[in-house]
């Protein structure tokens, strides 16, 4: 099924026809094939407006009519329809959670500054639910309306972000801030134009801060119930953006939580721009196909959790029909040292060679995020609340994530990128 893409600014009614593909008065006939010579509907700003069987063939209902309940808010039934919007639908998470929900037949908006790569739409596109592509700016509050106007979801996810490191924190620490906050703020401002839609901000264990050195920290896991400590500008940043939703959630009864996502690896992370940090598994995995050695500062274990239970977490919160709780937790069942990772991957890449022990001669090359390990996240509220367990162990997702970088020509050429 091939994706509806709407390109440019013109996909809105108030703005020219982007059907006819050109501008022209209200009422004249759109001379689009297949549009059945429906006339152009007229807009406020006295514009073209694309037909109305144009957007409409974007969205498909389930259960229309029906009500559903979920964060202890029940939703009307015009939220009912299945369409999810996911800003940042293009990044990381965000793609795997539209091939999570397009796998399971729902309709997915993304609304997203860039595309995705054509390789990964191809795929997509054969899935069974149906994808639409928005290109927008969280920063952009009228435009994002606009696209929670015309497809009416039933579910916000809002992904978008910028994930710096230190050096991208020194180079713009505004865009970083405006991003992950202003553009959550937006977010919040436009959601709340439709009541009983359901929110779901994405976020970061890396609220928690330094872990390892809080003295606050009782037992063995993290809870959502540990304060945030936020040290880095996106941790702050991040933090902030949740307790501006979660305000939001308090101040106009909205339907929102949080889910804060674990130290995450898998399909669809690249270097996108704006995520600087790339998972220790890329960095092993982009090694091992150039047949060269990683080198770690040393080795690391964590309760890593593979995208493709990232994107499960997700959406079973948001299929859960009634949460007592706003903030989750997404990580891995158990923690596993990265040393296993590259293990395996030099059993799959028989020239690639890894090492615990840097040297002055041969330094680290493997930038492990963290010089002490924490305790693991606790995931027992999302199991409890949303039934949700992790399905990807280390070997489930060392055998999973090798056949998906050999299905991927784009994923492929970005593995042999340096690291």
């Amino acid at each position: 099924m091939a994706p509806i893409v709407f390109r440019g600014p013109s996909i809105f009614p108030g703005q020219p026809c982007a059907v006819a593909g050109r501008g022209g008065e209200n009422g004249s006939i759109c001379d689009r094939p297949g549009s059945g010579g429906r006339r152009c509907l007229p807009c406020r700003h006295g514009m073209r407006a694309p037909p109305q069987n144009e957007i409409d063939r974007s969205v498909k209902l389930r259960n229309p009519g029906a009500s559903k309940e979920g964060a202890g808010h029940r939703v009307s039934a015009e939220a009912s329809k299945s369409v999810s919007v996911v800003t940042g639908g293009s990044g990381f998470i965000g793609l795997s959670l539209v091939e999570r929900l397009l796998q399971d037949r729902e309709d997915v908006v993304i609304f997203d500054r860039s595309r995705p790569p054509a390789e990964a739409v191809a795929y997509l596109e054969g899935l069974p639910g149906k994808l639409t592509i928005v290109p927008g700016d969280v920063l952009d509050a009228a435009r994002l309306g606009q696209c929670i106007d015309t497809f009416k979801p039933s579910c916000l996810v809002h992904g978008a972000a910028v994930t710096p490191n230190m050096q991208s924190e020194r180079r713009d620490p505004a865009l970083v801030l405006n991003v992950n906050v202003t553009g959550t703020v937006n977010v919040m401002e436009q959601a709340r134009r439709r009541p009983g839609m359901q929110v779901i901000c994405i976020s970061s264990s890396g609220v928690y801060g330094d872990v390892a050195q809080r003295r606050d920290v009782v037992g063995d896991t993290v809870s959502e119930l540990l304060p945030p400590a936020p040290t880095s500008l996106y941790a702050i940043s991040k933090a902030a953006a949740e307790q501006a939703a979660l305000r939001y959630r308090e101040l106009f009864g909205m339907n929102i939580i949080v889910a804060r996502v674990g130290v995450a690896f898998g399909p669809w992370e690249r270097d996108t721009g704006v995520r600087d940090p790339l998972s220790v598994h890329l960095m092993l995995a982009r090694l091992a196909r150039q047949g060269a050695r990683a080198i770690l500062p040393r080795d690391l274990s964590k309760d890593w959790v593979y995208s493709r239970d990232v994107a499960a977490a997700l959406a079973a919160l948001k299929r859960a029909s009634l949460l007592s709780s706003t903030t989750f937790n997404i990580s891995g069942a158990a923690a596993w040292p990265a040393s296993d990772f590259a293990r395996r991957l030099a059993s799959e890449f028989p020239s690639f060679e890894y090492r615990c022990r840097p040297t002055a001669e041969a330094p680290a090359n493997i930038d492990l995020h963290g010089a002490k390990d924490r305790p693991v996240l606790d995931i027992s509220r999302l199991r409890d609340e949303a039934g949700f367990v992790p399905r990807y162990g280390l070997d489930e997702a060392f055998t999973d994530y090798v056949a998906w970088m050999r299905r991927f020509e784009h994923w492929k050429q970005n593995m042999m990128l340096s690291s």
